[in-house]
């Protein structure tokens, strides 16, 4: 369910998309134990708070970390794993490769399916719009990116998603102008000083965890 205490609501969207993004390119560069103990972490959060997107999500997923595992435990040199068979077995450096890759896309999703679990869609949105305002200034159509990331939430949770990006692509033909897109109003709450703070504040932990486990 969304997240909706007084702490929570107290933070601009923006901010929790800020602190989402730091956490998910800090399980990147995990490894070992400690991507472990994170996998294990989201999964327990997950298990309490969003459990039924989890699932879809890493159902979707299934096929291709199959494709992952099979890409480096058979595709990288090294030591084989079964001496018998030298051309059919794995190799231990590819499964290390195989566990590490597949452990980091496993916290990936989790992040994923929390964020889409806690943060309601408009939320959402007005996040993706908030950290966007930078690229404003370069030109960079930010009310648009907005509007798009909206309508796949939307049609996403409708499961609708395939028939959307068809539509999308269908809707241009030659000699024909763009449809006018529907009108959407982003309600922006207003950016304070914790705003700024938090997030620099996780940054600055993430760092040290990092310094510490490497």
């Amino acid at each position: 369910m969304p997240l909706s205490s007084p702490f929570s609501a107290a933070l601009h969207p923006g901010t929790w998309l800020a602190c989402w993004l730091l956490v998910v390119g800090w399980v990147q560069v995990l490894r070992g134990a400690p991507l472990a103990l994170a996998c294990a972490a989201l999964a327990v959060v997950c298990v309490a708070g969003a459990r039924g997107r989890s699932v879809r999500l890493l159902r979707r997923l299934l096929v291709f970390w199959v494709m992952l595992v099979a890409f480096f435990a058979w595709g990288t040199p090294g030591e084989v794993l079964w001496a018998d068979w030298p051309r059919l077995s794995p190799t231990f450096e590819g499964l290390a490769q195989a566990a590490l890759h597949g452990g980091r896309l496993l916290a990936s999703v989790l992040c994923v399916a929390l964020l889409l679990e806690w943060l309601p869609p408009a939320r959402l949105v007005c996040g993706v719009y908030a950290l966007a305002r930078p690229l404003a200034a370069l030109g960079f159509p930010r009310d648009r990116l907005a509007l798009r990331t909206l309508l796949v939430l939307q049609e996403a949770e409708r499961g609708q998603l395939r028939e959307f990006w068809q539509h999308c692509l269908q809707s241009i033909a030659p000699g024909e102008e763009e449809e006018t897109a529907p009108s959407v109003v982003l309600e922006q709450p207003a950016v304070r000083w914790h705003d700024f703070a938090l997030p620099a504040l996780l940054l600055a932990v993430l760092v040290v965890c990092t310094g510490r486990l490497a």
